[in-house]
């Protein structure tokens, strides 16, 4: 908790994202454990410089989207890995899937596919914003009624920071 509560600081740190991803999952399994089960692929990947706060924010929002994508019983299948000098981060889901159409919109403010009283459309809005804050991307494929997957494409950090780091320290 005292990780999340840091993100509004926009604080970056070098970060174990395995640890983010794992730390996400304690707090959102009680919304995913009834009707999904949760596959860890996390490779072995070097910290990044990333707020903890934020990406744990980011990595909720896809998490609990993706629950709600599944209509009864489904998978949702984490993986983490190191590409081209970026951790990638990919949240799957074998759900519901996003029609074509509304695959351009995602991203967009205020926009979403689900009923009044359950989403705001605000959700991958700031998702998108938050990645981009740290100098990745964030993006989604799917297909209808066999699932979505996202990913956060994530710099390592530049020498520039890591001098800062010891410099402070």
């Amino acid at each position: 908790l005292k990780q999340f509560s840091r993100a509004d600081s926009g604080d970056k740190e070098w970060v174990d994202v395995n640890e983010c991803v794992s730390t996400t999952l304690k707090v959102v399994n009680n919304k995913l454990k009834y009707h999904c089960n949760i596959k860890n692929n996390l490779g072995d990947i070097p910290k990044a410089w990333i707020n903890f706060g934020k990406i744990s924010q980011v990595l909720t929002n896809l998490l609990i989207n993706a629950g709600q994508a599944i209509n009864e019983h489904g998978q949702i299948t984490i993986t983490t890995k190191l590409q081209n000098n970026n951790i990638v981060i990919s949240v799957e889901d074998n759900g519901l899937g996003i029609s074509p159409d509304n695959l351009n919109k995602i991203f967009d403010p205020f926009f979403t596919t689900k009923d009044v009283g359950i989403g705001t459309g605000l959700g991958l809005s700031i998702s998108y914003g938050i990645v981009q804050e740290h100098g990745g991307n964030l993006t989604a494929t799917s297909t209808l009624n066999k699932g979505s997957c996202f990913s956060i494409t994530l710099p390592i950090g530049n020498d520039c920071e890591q001098v800062k780091e010891i410099v402070n320290d």
